[in-house]
C-alpha cells in the first residue's frame, strides 16, 4: 500500500512539472524538425529480375573422360549463376568503376559523369560539413586540383575515389528472395531520374559483366581442348605409323581416334558457347522514375526526437525528486 502511495505521489509530482516537460518536448520537436529537414531527400528506383536456371544438359558417353581431362563444357553449375554471386558482382570495384563513366544530367546542372556527380554535387547535412572541417584544414592534398577521375589504381585509390566507392556501395542494394527466386536491385539517389538511370544501367552492365566472365572461362577451356586435341592427334599419328610398320597397334589406334573425335566435338561445343548470346535473366519490374522521396522518413525522425526528449525530461524530474529527498 505504501509503495502504491509513493507511485501515486510520484505521478502527481511529475504532473506538477508538466509545463517544464512541455517545454522539453517542444525543444525535442523543434530539433527533430531541424534534423529531418537537414537530411537530403533520396529517391529510389527498384528493379526485379528473374534469373534463368538452365536445365542440366545431356551428358555424352565420353563426358567422364572429358572431365578427367579438365573440360567442363557440360557442367551445369557453370551455366547456373548462383543468386549470391549477383550482389558480389555489383559491389565489386571493377563494376562500380565501370559505372563511374556513365553520363548523367542532374536537375539544373550540366551533363557530367556519375563520378563527378557523386563526388561534387551531392548534398550533405550541415553536421557532415562540421565533421569534415578538421580533415579539410589538415589535409595535405591540394585544394586547387579539379575533381576528376584521372585513372583508377586499385592499389592506391585517391580520397575522392574512395568516397565514390563508399557512396555507391551504400546507394546500390542488391538482395535475393530465395522463396520466389527473384533478384532485387534498389538504387537510392538524391535525383530520381539518376536513380532510375543507374538502376537500368546496372541491369545492362550486369548482363555483360557476367557474360564476359563466362566467355573468359570458355575461351580458356577451348584453348586447353585444342592443346589436348593436338596431343591426341600426335598420339594417333604415332600409333598409325607403328601399326603400319609393326602391326598389333589397332586397339591403341582406335582409342586415340575416339579421343581425337571426342575432343574435337568438345572444342566445337565450346566455340559455339563462346559465340552464343544467352540471356541470364528477364526483367520482371523495370526501373522507373519515382515522384516521392523514400528517405528520410521525416515523421519518424520528429517522433523519435520528441519522444526521446520527453523521456529524458521525465527521468530528469524523477532523479531530481529522489536527490531532493536524500
Amino acid at each position: 500500500m505504501e509503495k502504491e502511495m509513493d507511485l501515486v505521489n510520484l505521478c502527481r509530482y511529475i504532473w506538477s512539472k508538466h509545463w517544464f516537460l512541455c517545454k522539453i518536448i517542444c525543444v525535442g520537436f523543434i530539433i527533430g524538425i531541424i534534423v529531418a529537414l537537414s537530411i537530403p531527400k533520396e529517391y529510389s528506383a527498384k528493379v526485379k529480375l528473374f534469373p534463368y536456371i538452365s536445365k542440366e544438359e545431356n551428358v555424352e558417353k565420353n563426358a567422364s573422360l572429358a572431365s578427367m581431362m579438365g573440360l567442363n563444357v557440360n557442367n551445369s553449375s557453370f551455366n547456373n549463376i548462383s543468386l549470391d554471386f549477383y550482389p558480389v558482382a555489383v559491389k565489386s570495384t571493377p563494376f562500380l568503376v565501370d559505372l563511374s563513366e556513365i553520363k548523367v544530367n542532374p536537375i539544373n546542372l550540366p551533363e557530367m559523369t556519375l563520378f563527378e556527380y557523386i563526388t561534387e554535387k551531392q548534398k550533405k547535412s550541415w553536421w557532415n560539413s562540421i565533421f569534415d572541417l578538421p580533415r579539410k584544414l589538415f589535409s595535405t592534398t591540394s585544394s586547387g586540383v579539379k575533381n576528376q577521375n584521372l585513372g583508377w589504381n586499385p592499389f592506391n585509390l585517391t580520397p575522392k575515389q574512395e568516397a565514390y566507392l563508399e557512396t555507391m556501395n551504400n546507394a546500390i542494394v542488391v538482395w535475393t528472395d530465395k522463396k520466389s527466386g527473384l533478384l532485387n536491385i534498389d538504387v537510392y539517389m538524391q535525383d530520381a531520374v539518376i536513380a532510375a538511370l543507374i538502376a537500368d544501367t546496372t541491369v545492362n552492365k550486369l548482363q555483360s559483366y557476367i557474360q564476359n566472365i563466362q566467355k573468359t572461362k570458355l575461351l580458356d577451356d577451348a584453348g586447353y581442348s585444342q592443346k589436348m586435341y593436338e596431343e591426341a592427334k600426335k598420339t594417333y599419328d604415332v600409333a598409325q605409323h607403328e601399326n603400319g610398320r609393326l602391326g598389333g597397334r589397332q586397339v591403341e589406334m582406335e582409342v586415340s581416334l575416339s579421343l581425337c573425335n571426342m575432343i574435337a566435338r568438345q572444342y566445337e561445343m565450346l566455340q559455339a558457347r563462346v559465340l552464343e548470346e544467352r540471356a541470364l535473366f528477364s526483367v520482371i519490374e523495370p526501373a522507373k522514375v519515382t515522384l516521392k522521396a523514400e528517405k528520410p522518413n521525416r515523421r519518424i525522425i520528429v517522433f523519435v526526437f520528441t519522444f526521446l526528449f520527453g523521456f529524458i525530461g521525465v527521468v530528469w524530474v524523477v532523479l531530481k525528486r529522489i536527490f531532493q529527498k536524500e
